[in-house]
Order: structure tokens, then sequence, then C-alpha cells
């Protein structure tokens, strides 16, 4: 099935659940199965045909990447988005681990899903983010570009609990807290 879109296509990304679409303008349109979230759209309906994100329209967006729980973009003023599922850490709680701990352990998942997904979930305190929410921005400050300083961000990645950013920069790094005073 042919999808028309208003601008041509940039960049894309797949997971196995759903597309993210860069295209001119700085626009990003995402279409697929939505379980998790990954679309951005503020549910999590199916949608078979792309749809614009309305909530980061007003950025201009630089950079998409997906995985099957989430997606994730840069705009062109370094503002890093994410969207979907963002998977937690493992919380332990006050277990001694030295005195064996089967408080949680203690589950029959068996071979149902629910109860499988249900087991992760109470494990890994995952947030679902039906809309885009901002997860980092990064700048040089005005006396920094005013020496000819810059930072822009060159590419995000997707880990299973974490972002990997990769920025390129001239702006010198704090080495200690005793340089900030």
């Amino acid at each position: 099935k042919k999808v028309q879109l208003p601008y041509r296509i940039i960049e894309a990304s797949f997971s196995s659940m759903h597309t993210v679409l860069l295209v001119e303008k700085g626009l990003i349109y995402t279409m697929g199965r939505n379980i998790e979230g990954q679309l951005g759209a503020g549910h999590t309906n199916c949608v078979e045909q792309p749809i614009l994100v309305d909530f980061i329209k007003h950025r201009t967006i630089v950079n998409c990447q997906c995985n099957d729980q989430g997606t994730i973009v840069t705009s062109q003023d370094n503002v890093i988005t994410f969207w979907g599922t963002r998977n937690g850490i493992p919380e332990f709680g006050d277990c001694n681990f030295d005195e064996g701990c089967n408080q949680n352990i203690n589950s029959e998942v068996g071979n149902s899903t629910v109860a499988f997904t249900n087991f992760l979930a109470s494990v890994y305190k995952s947030e679902l983010l039906l809309e885009p929410v901002d997860l980092l921005a990064l700048y040089a400050s005005k006396e920094q570009g005013q020496k000819g300083y810059y930072i822009t961000v060159n590419n995000v990645y997707l880990l299973a609990h974490s972002v990997l950013v990769l920025v390129d920069t001239t702006t010198p790094l704090v080495s200690s807290l005793e340089e900030l005073q």
C-alpha cells in the first residue's frame, strides 16, 4: 500500500512494531503498532497510516531512532525527546541477598504472557509515556558561543535502560568543581 506524505522523507527508523519518518521541514510521522506508546500520539491505538506527531511539530527535528518500545528524536536546538515505554532499572527493595530473597521470586509465570509481562513490570518499574517528553537539552553558554565554541548532538541511540548520546563539541569540559568557582 502506497503511503502519501506532504513532504519528502529524509530519514526513517524501523522496529518490528512501528515506523518513524523524519520528513522535510523537520517533522516526524509515525505509524504501526502502538501498545507501548511508541507513536507519540497520546493513545495506544494501532495506526495504519502515517500520523504527524503534533506534540513536537513546533521543533525542527534532525534525527530519529526507534526500537520496539519507544522513539527518540533530536531537534536542531539539541533537545532530545522520547516517548514510548521507558524501562526502569531493577528494584530489589530492602532484600538482603546474603539471607536469600524469595518474596518476589515465588511467582508462577509458566506460559502466561500476561503474568510474565506483569512480573517484568513489577521488577523493572517501567513508565508508559504516551506523549513526547524532553530528556536532555545541550547547549554552549553565550560566553562560549562568543569564543567560537559549539556543541551539537551528532546522534542518539535507544538502549535497553538508557540512551547513548554522541556529541560533537569544541566546548571545553569542566574537569573539576574547582574550575566552576
